[in-house]
């Protein structure tokens, strides 16, 4: 008898010995934590349990079935089944809520008042603020993900001085229907308007920003200096989308963009290109006589032509105060103004007031968006894809963008011509949906009132 025990230990050892030979090290897995089990885990492990009882009693070795089948251990099972048989002992329903919110480190609390006496200048970077408050970079952090802290950008305006701010009060009732503005204020529908503006758009970007995969090379791109990027400049013009009654858009409101440029022949052969091969130049000072050109050769033709049948053939025509600009007196402008039935009437916006032209306030942004992702190699193509990106933009951005005019207008009625305001998000997008979003915005009448009496004292009672 001993001497079989005897063998066979023999037998195991050789085993062992030619397992370890012949064989490579086991390898030792940090298994990680498992992750907590969320409500649903939770009531499908109670379920099986209940699925498993045989006049309400579990036999012997359901609960260690389990931890096999849900991969957990046998105290996790075993501590939601008592959960659940408590509350059906007491009649109430099944509760196996996570309670996850009450533990871990307690967040530490944002002083708002000591916030609020810290100056600008110390509230530029997360460290910054972090170290005026006493507390880490990271606990700023976490309360800009929270929301208790509002990251802003602060741009610089327009310096509007005081006749500034009455031209630009005054702009603004004067686009208010006015029957309406001692009455219920609002704005007019501004179908007869077209906005015109220029805008310069550069070959390439200083700094583009572009996502790579693991271990690709970055782009390498190169100029002699950011300051000499290509860049054109192009004069574009746009009027009020309509709508039918079916949400069908009749006019896009998109009248044309026209660069500034000049075609010349080369004046030597290269690698490239010919002799005499035509070449296009970009316009870089454009003065009074080379924008009358562009606007009597190419705006005004186009508004003609893209003109609604059906609309008012009396246009009044909006461009900033830019030296480069032609006045409403321009002998040129007036013998173009009232040709084919059509009457331009040119209106000047208030001075130092970008925000009350459509494109400058939104526009050209869209536009700019869809261009820069056609990347042009050269003047040709930047031509064709600045074109492209306006044709390509959907009639209800630019509508929206009429809207947000008015709304602009409201503010600075609100602020008594000032420029300290700030735009309210009024979800357009949802409103419409609901069918509420108004054509004709009302600005505040006790506003209008107010704005009024201030310009016109002696018109008080």
């Amino acid at each position: 008898m001993a001497s079989g025990h005897v063998e066979a230990a023999t037998s195991v050892q050789e085993a062992a010995s030619v397992q370890e030979a012949t064989s490579t090290p086991p390898i030792v897995v940090a298994h990680p934590l498992p992750p907590r089990l969320d409500l649903n885990d939770r009531r499908l492990m109670v379920q099986y349990l209940q699925g498993q009882c045989i006049l309400g009693e579990l036999d012997y070795g359901e609960i260690t079935k389990a931890a096999k089948i849900f991969c957990v251990s046998r105290q996790t099972i075993s501590k939601y089944w008592n959960m659940a048989e408590v509350d059906v002992a007491d009649c109430q329903v099944i509760n196996l809520q996570p309670q996850y919110a009450n533990c871990g480190r307690k967040p530490v609390a944002l002083d708002v008042e000591k916030m609020l006496t810290v100056p600008i200048k110390d509230r530029t970077t997360q460290r910054l603020l972090g170290k005026a408050l006493d507390v880490a970079g990271s606990t700023i952090n976490r309360h800009i993900q929270k929301g208790n802290i509002k990251p802003h950008t602060n741009p610089l305006r327009p310096g509007i001085s005081d006749g500034n701010v009455r031209q630009r009060l005054l702009y603004c009732l004067h686009m208010i229907v006015p029957s309406t503005i001692y009455t219920n204020p609002t704005f007019k529908p501004f179908y007869d308007y077209v906005h015109i503006d220029e805008k310069w758009f550069y070959l390439k970007k200083a700094n583009l920003k572009v996502y790579l995969a693991p271990g690709e090379e970055h782009p390498y791109r190169t100029a002699q200096s950011k300051h000499q990027i290509p860049k054109g400049m192009f004069l574009a013009g746009v009027a009020r989308p309509i709508f039918n009654t079916n949400g069908v858009c009749t006019f896009d409101g998109k009248l044309g963009i026209f660069p500034f440029t000049y075609t010349e022949p080369a004046k030597r052969s290269s690698k490239n290109r010919a002799r005499g091969t035509p070449i296009t130049y970009a316009i870089q000072g454009v003065n009074k006589d080379v924008f009358r050109e562009k606007l009597m050769t190419k705006m005004l033709p186009a508004i003609r032509e893209k003109w609604p049948v059906d609309s008012a053939k009396t246009i009044i025509i909006q461009e900033d105060n830019a030296k480069p600009h032609i006045g409403a007196g321009d002998p040129q402008f007036l013998q173009e103004a009232n040709i084919d039935g059509f009457t331009f009437i040119w209106q000047p916006q208030s001075p130092q007031s970008p925000d009350l032209n459509i494109l400058d306030l939104g526009f050209f942004r869209s536009i700019q968006s869809l261009y820069e992702k056609k990347m042009p190699k050269d003047l040709d193509e930047m031509i064709t894809d600045v074109e492209e990106a306006f044709n390509e933009l959907h009639p209800k951005v630019l509508s929206n963008v009429w809207h947000s005019y008015q709304y602009v207008m409201q503010e600075i009625i609100k602020v008594k011509g000032g420029g300290n305001y700030v735009l309210p998000h009024v979800k357009k997008k949802q409103l419409e949906d609901a069918g509420n979003l108004p054509l004709q915005v009302q600005p505040d009448a006790q506003a209008v009132k107010e704005s009024m009496q201030l310009l016109y004292p002696e018109n008080e009672d």
